[in-house]
């Protein structure tokens, strides 16, 4: 046996298996012996994709953008040097978040050189409306990845935070529209409307119950409690009835309270005023 050596060159490039050949011919002999095998092949494995690591991924793949900064933009990262670069599609899915009224649905093809470190951007676009509402969620997906290499998706999916920017605390919520009403006796009725500020995605309720001070249940007023309901339009007011009685007797100014608890919605919104007398 004689041996060939043929130096190989060991770069930081992924590469599919790459192949060369070494080819023999003129064969000097005094005898009528030939050549009975002219080529042999000889494959290069790559040693540069580290599997898990190398290939394509989100630089940050839990992202988030206020409602107001009208886009959010997700990077996409090539994690090695890669021959004849690669392309990969992505596109937008509903989660929490929906298409149209929270966010533009964004598809595409990204495109990369083939360079260690380089970033693609996805940009879509948010929608800023004037709904309180809680966090929303979409996500970005990666998929059908073209490549000549080895390389694979190591991450194949973003999350995309959306903050909302209408809840103003201490503003927006449910409060009284008049939190000091004054009722005479014989009016038979007392109403104490309650007042939602903002658009609220979702509507919300909110439980209510007259409490005693000066004023007390059956001899000047009937203990009322309930729940209210408002769909969450700015500006719905939903009142409160609370029958008064009306005695033969003389009696100092008296007072009694109507309390706000329980709120139930899916947004950051509060109660921003809980009684009023």
């Amino acid at each position: 046996i004689q041996p060939i050596t043929v130096p190989i060159t060991d770069d930081d490039i992924i590469e599919a298996t790459e192949q060369f050949f070494v080819d023999l011919s003129n064969l000097v002999t005094n005898t009528p012996i030939t050549i009975t095998d002219n080529q042999a092949t000889v494959d290069i494995l790559d040693n540069d994709n580290i599997p898990g690591v190398t290939g394509i991924s989100f630089d940050n793949d839990s992202v988030v953008v206020n409602e107001g900064d009208g886009t959010a933009t997700i990077n996409v990262l090539l994690t090695g040097n890669v021959q004849g670069g690669v392309t990969v599609d992505y596109t937008t899915t509903d989660n929490t978040a929906e298409d149209t009224s929270d966010y533009t649905l964004t598809t595409g093809t990204l495109t990369f050189v083939g360079t260690d470190g380089e970033i693609q951007p996805i940009t879509v676009p948010i929608t800023d409306d004037d709904i309180i509402e809680a966090t929303e969620q979409f996500f970005v997906d990666l998929s059908n990845l073209v490549t000549n290499t080895p390389i694979t998706i190591t991450d194949n999916q973003a999350t995309v935070d959306i903050l909302d920017n209408d809840n103003i605390p201490g503003v927006t919520g449910i409060s009284f529209d008049n939190d000091s009403v004054v009722v005479n006796e014989g009016d038979g009725t007392a109403t104490i409307n309650v007042l939602l500020t903002g658009n609220v995605q979702g509507g919300v309720t909110v439980d209510y119950t007259t409490t005693d001070n000066t004023a007390e249940d059956t001899s000047d007023y009937t203990l009322t409690t309930g729940t209210l309901t408002f769909v969450g339009t700015d500006g719905e007011i939903q009142p409160i009835t609370v029958p008064i009685t009306d005695d033969d007797i003389i009696e100092a100014t008296e007072q009694f309270f109507v309390d706000l608890s329980n709120l139930v919605t899916n947004t950051p919104i509060t109660i921003t005023d809980n009684q009023a007398t």
